[in-house]
């Protein structure tokens, strides 16, 4: 469970589950996320759009760790 604050958004309560599952050829990672609060639920579009620019600067961040650890080979 977690809590955040932004300029525009508060989160009273988020779970973020991730997994990883070995498949040919690499990794599958998969990602859910529940986010809860006053300002989350008055404005779904806004929280759901900050939620989605957070996951993809995450999930750009894991490649470029996975594939400079590989020598740049993606896996």
């Amino acid at each position: 469970m977690a809590i955040a604050i932004g300029e525009s958004l508060r989160i009273d309560e988020g779970v973020h589950l991730r997994t990883f599952r070995q498949v040919e050829g690499g990794v599958r990672g998969h990602t859910e996320e529940t986010w809860t609060g006053d300002r989350v639920e008055a404005d779904v579009p806004t929280a759901a759009e900050a939620l989605g620019q957070g996951l993809e600067t995450w999930l750009r961040d894991l490649k470029a760790t996975a594939e400079a650890g590989s020598g740049g080979r993606p896996h």
